[in-house]
This record gives C-alpha cells, structure tokens and sequence, in this order.
C-alpha cells in the first residue's frame, strides 16, 4: 500500500450501536474494498499521542467550533495491540469544513524523544525520502512552531480498533472505529481526574471521509437508516473523561 503524506477532504461522523455497524458495513462492501493492514487484516489497532497545552487549546478550539483549529499527534498503526517501530508525527487541521492533514514517518524511539522536547529533524531525513526536502521541513517547522507558541505538552493517547472500507479513485474512506481506551500522559504536567477510561462498546464511531461529493448510493445508505451526523471529537472525549468534569461520565452511562 503507497503511504500518503498530505490528506485533504471532508469528514462527517455517526454514532451507531455494533449490530447497526455489523448491517452498514456488509452494505459498505458492495461498493467499497475493505483496507487490509499488512495486507492480511481487516482490523487495524491505533494508538495517538495528542499533544495540547496546560489550559486545553486545542480542546476548547474544537467546541467553540473555530474555523481553524488545529491538532498535534504522535500515531502508531499495529494488529492485535502490536505496534511496529515506526509511525507518524501529524498536524491536522480543520480550514472550514476540510480537514487538512500533514504527516511524515518517525520511529517509535524518535516519537518518544519528539515528545520529551528534543529536535529530531536530521533523523527523520532517512525514513522520509518520498517527501520533498523543503516540504518535510516546512511540515515540522509548523508542528515545532504551534508547539513553542501554544506550550503544547504530549497529554493524552487515544486506542481502538478500526475496521476501514475505501474506494481510492472516488476518494471514499469509511472508518469504523471501536473498543476506545483513553489514558492519561504518564508525564504530562496536568493530573488528570482519572488515568484510564474504557469508551462504552455499545458505541461505534463511523466516519465518512470524502475528497468530493458523496456518491448517490452512499446518501441514500445513509438516508435509508436515518443517520445524522454528529459532531464530536474522540480526542474531546478523551480530555472529558480523563481530565474535566465528573459530569461527563453521567452524560456518557445514560
């Protein structure tokens, strides 16, 4: 599978219980390939380190619903809660209703020692020949920059299995993420109300992600078993449930 860098596109989120994602995605495989991880599994493990500041920045941005918005992670792609040595260092940004998203390779040990403060530039170089020069270093310049002027510290990581379907030349991918644990930074400088939180699994997360307009057959999919589309974040959650008030764990059982 061809790694890509840059992403461009649309997003829209659903909630649904696993019987109705059972039911969506024998729907998804008539028009949609299931993405294979190693090209062997169609479950995918994903384990984010976000990044936000002391007063939740990047929190705060995204429920005042800013425009431009932006979020810093460190992500790892494995099967079956291993996770291989290298990953990827990202920016993601919300310009209006596109997500832009910007990323390159690191290993394991170079995320760690990005995320303890140190500059890991020159050794990326090797594990990112794909990328233009001046493009890489403008991408971790950025990162590097709303780091120092927001004072973002690594705060949380996010985990979950994802089962995907996708057709690459529509520029259609459907994510289905489940089984979220969110835990606390070990050596973040914020002492999180709780150190771990396992997300209810009667929940799944469907993500819709389009670089043009959805094809016919997916809106009436949609229409036909009355999904809406819901905003919320997996990382909002996550600082919700691990940092901020007790009240969101009522919200969250009833």
């Amino acid at each position: 599978m061809k790694t890509e860098f840059i992403f461009r596109r649309k997003e829209r989120k659903y909630l649904v219980n696993p019987v109705l994602a059972e039911d969506l995605q024998k729907e998804m495989a008539k028009y949609l390939k299931p993405e294979l991880y190693k090209n062997q599994n169609t479950v995918t493990c994903i384990r984010s380190y976000y990044f936000d500041s002391p007063w939740f920045q990047c929190y705060y941005d995204h429920l005042a619903r800013k425009p431009e918005r932006f979020k810093i992670r460190v992500r790892l792609y494995g099967y079956n809660g291993h996770f291989p040595k290298k990953g990827f260092l990202e920016l993601k940004e919300k310009q209006g209703e596109e997500t832009h998203k910007r990323r390159f390779k690191v290993t394991q040990s170079l995320g760690q020692r990005f995320m303890r403060g140190e500059d890991v530039f020159a050794n990326i170089l090797r594990y990112n020949s794909q990328i233009e020069l001046s493009q890489l270093l403008r991408t971790y310049r950025t990162i590097v920059n709303r780091i120092s002027q927001y004072q973002l510290e690594p705060l949380l990581l996010v985990e979950y299995r994802r089962e995907c379907f996708l057709d690459k030349k529509l520029g259609i991918r459907i994510t289905f993420d489940r089984d979220l644990i969110f835990r606390a930074f070990q050596n973040s400088s914020i002492t999180p109300v709780r150190h771990c939180f396992f997300y209810p699994q009667n929940r799944v997360i469907m993500e819709v992600k389009t670089t043009d307009t959805r094809p016919p057959w997916l809106k009436n999919l949609l229409d036909r078993y009355g999904l809406r589309r819901q905003r919320f974040s997996k990382y909002c959650m996550a600082v919700e449930s691990l940092y901020l008030s007790p009240k969101f764990m009522t919200n969250m059982s009833s």
